[in-house]
Formats: structure tokens, C-alpha cells, sequence
């Protein structure tokens, strides 16, 4: 069994004290659900705005999705979780807050950004006087006009980006290729199924030109290749008896010098008795 730990006068006294002590008033600055924003009228009493997070995450959305927080963007604190919320934390974000509040006024006018109106006038639909100043911790602009008679937000970057046509204009095609990629059932079926067989015929004919020209290729091919072969063979004939000798002649050339009588012509053939003994 463990020994009890005996109360001295000192641990009593503390005791003692923070029992009779009255609670900590609430710091608002170190609030991580609300965030003070002061809102100074011209003409009226500066009164403060509770802003949660969210509302600012919120404004940084709407402003990036008009194309008009690109220069102070870096400035907003990412989310952080509700456990993580430390006091150091809290301090963080508070300031990148303020300061990225302070370069939106900076950068923008709240006459023409909608967005930062509604979330500096919230509720109102114009400010109280037509000149009138906003502030948060020193920075302020002026305001010129109603939220009525803002400009309408322009066209966001999705609807403003360059897109390339995925298919061809049907304005621009033949009538008979529309009726070809509207499908059956509409009115140009006859046109369709006339420009398709146009298209068969078309490409039955490049077959038979391809096949053709793939023969007089091949025949051109042979006929070369028998000449090469005919000239190769008469080089080798003519060229032999020269290597032989000089005294010795091609069957060719004798047949060609010799000289028979032809029977046919009725020629009597003389024959010499003396040779005959």
C-alpha cells in the first residue's frame, strides 16, 4: 500500500487559492471559433464582426474562383485540425488571417468585388453612407456604391479557357456525311447510304490500283533481273576462246565460215577419177 501524501501549509495555501480565485475571463483573441473584425463606418460607431474560419475559407474560395486572389493567396493559413488547435496555432492563424484580409483590400475594391462586400456587410444591402471606409487592424477602403448596382461577377476560368472542338462542325460537312454521323432514322438515311457506297466503291478501286501496281513492280523486277542475266551469259561466251588461245576459235565462228552446196538447188558433184583409184 502506497504512503499518503501529507498536505503541508504550502500545498494548502495553493489550494486554497485557486479554489477562492475567480475564473479567467474568456480571450476572444485566442478563440479558435471566432475571429474579430472591426468595420469602420464613415459617420457611424466602428462596430466588430464575428467571423469564423469556415466564413474566411468561404471568401478564399469565392475569390479564387473569380481569378482574383492569385496575388494574396499564399497568405491563408491551411486548415488545421479542432485537436491540433494549439495557442500558437490560434496566434498564427489569426495574424495570417488579418493579413490576408489586409492584402485582399489592398488589391481589390469592395465596390467591385461582391464577394468581400458580403462578407464585410453582411445582412445590409448597402453600407450606411455611400462614402464609406472599412478597416481591419489599420487598412481600409472606401466603398462607392450599393451592392445592388455591383457589376455581375465575371465568367469563371473554366467557362473562360479555349477549348478545341472534339468532333467536326456539322455546318461545315457535306449533307450526306451529317446524315452518315446522325445515324438512322433521319431524313438524309438516302443521302447517307449513298455517300457510303460512294465510299466502298472509292476505296475497292485503291485496292485494285494497289494491287496493280504491286504486279508491274514485280514484273518490271524480272524483266531486269533477265537482262542482267543475258548479258552476264554473252560476256562469258565471247570472252572464253580469248582465254584459251589464239589459235583456237569458238564452234560458232567455224560453223559460220564453212560453206556447204545445198542439195536442193540441183548442184552435180565432180568427183576426180585419180582420187577415186
Amino acid at each position: 500500500m502506497w504512503p499518503m501524501r501529507c498536505a503541508t501549509p504550502e500545498t494548502a495555501y495553493h489550494s486554497l487559492r485557486q479554489a477562492v480565485a475567480p475564473a479567467p475571463a474568456p480571450n476572444h483573441d485566442l478563440d479558435p471559433d471566432s475571429l474579430k473584425v472591426r468595420v469602420m463606418l464613415k459617420g457611424e460607431a466602428p462596430r466588430v464582426i464575428k467571423k469564423r474560419y469556415r466564413d474566411f475559407a468561404e471568401l478564399h474560395r469565392q475569390l479564387k474562383r473569380r481569378g482574383e486572389a492569385a496575388r494574396f493567396a499564399g497568405f491563408f493559413p491551411p486548415k488545421v485540425w479542432f485537436g491540433n488547435l494549439s495557442s500558437d496555432v490560434v496566434i498564427y492563424r489569426q495574424r495570417a488571417l488579418n493579413l490576408y484580409l489586409k492584402q485582399a483590400l489592398r488589391d481589390l475594391s469592395v465596390d467591385a468585388c461582391p464577394p468581400l462586400a458580403r462578407f464585410l456587410f453582411p445582412g445590409r444591402v448597402a453600407p450606411a453612407s455611400p462614402a464609406a471606409a472599412t478597416s481591419t487592424s489599420g487598412t481600409s477602403s472606401r466603398v462607392e456604391q450599393p451592392e445592388s448596382t455591383l457589376p455581375p461577377p465575371g465568367p469563371s476560368w473554366r467557362a473562360s479557357r479555349t477549348r478545341t472542338a472534339s468532333f467536326p462542325d456539322p455546318t461545315l460537312m457535306s449533307p450526306g456525311l451529317r446524315a452518315a454521323l446522325q445515324g438512322s432514322g433521319s431524313p438524309g438515311d438516302a443521302d447517307a447510304k449513298g455517300y457510303k457506297d460512294v465510299i466502298e466503291k472509292q476505296r475497292c478501286s485503291l485496292l485494285a490500283l494497289q494491287r496493280e501496281n504491286r504486279e508491274l513492280r514485280r514484273a518490271l523486277a524480272r524483266a531486269q533481273l533477265s537482262a542482267q542475266q543475258q548479258d552476264y551469259n554473252r560476256s562469258h561466251v565471247d570472252s572464253a576462246p580469248a582465254a584459251l588461245g589464239p589459235g583456237i576459235a569458238s564452234s560458232e565462228k567455224v560453223a559460220s565460215q564453212l560453206e556447204f552446196p545445198d542439195p536442193a538447188a540441183g548442184a552435180d558433184l565432180e568427183v576426180d577419177p585419180k582420187e577415186v583409184n
